[in-house]
């Protein structure tokens, strides 16, 4: 040992530090690339969130405007109903038609684009509900239909609400939207 010339001592070290220098650089590089990645995976996120809190607040507003329309097709069938004792039968506005036309297609685009399968469901049951409501034959069976309507708009409504809510949980801490749940 006493024979290595001191030199060498320096040569050694010098490499012993470059390759702890490059291990160093190599880690923080993977370290930015994976820093990197989780940034990009939080923002779509983030905007995977964004989306589905403007389209279930839009879903309801439709949803609102669905239900109005379809209230007012039954009320003029009763009003009809009590002046000629015959349900259904008779035209309805052209305002409210077109009324009722765009909000029912208004909610089936918006169900398409819900990121929860139960809440497409309950949108479906109140699309059939509320069609049974205006071709119903009867004032027993179109006030049946207008009763499950009103009871799957509320659901509706409620859901959406617990999945707006549920987007502004840190994803992190979520089971997922559609369980509306913490971790």
């Amino acid at each position: 040992m006493d024979n290595i010339n001191p030199a060498a001592y320096v040569i050694v070290g010098g490499l012993i530090t470059a390759i702890a220098t490059l291990g160093v650089a190599l880690f923080n590089v993977e370290g930015e690339k994976n820093l990197d990645s989780r940034k990009r995976t939080d923002n779509r996120q983030l905007a995977r969130d964004e989306y589905q809190r403007m389209t279930l607040v839009a879903l309801q507003a439709a949803v609102i405007d669905l239900a109005r329309g379809s209230s007012q097709m039954f009320q003029h069938d009763l009003r009809q109903y009590r002046a000629t004792g015959k349900w259904g039968g008779t035209q309805m506005g052209d305002d409210l038609n077109e009324f009722e036309r765009v909000a029912r297609q208004r909610v089936a685009t918006l169900k398409t684009n819900v990121d929860d399968d139960e809440t497409r469901v309950l949108v479906e049951a109140l699309l059939r509900s509320m069609q049974g409501v205006i071709g119903a034959k009867d004032e027993a069976t179109a006030d049946s239909a207008n009763l499950e309507s009103a009871l799957l708009t509320g659901r509706i409504m409620e859901r959406s609400g617990a999945l707006i809510r549920a987007t502004f949980i840190d994803p992190t801490k979520r089971d997922s939207i559609s369980t509306c749940e913490r971790a």
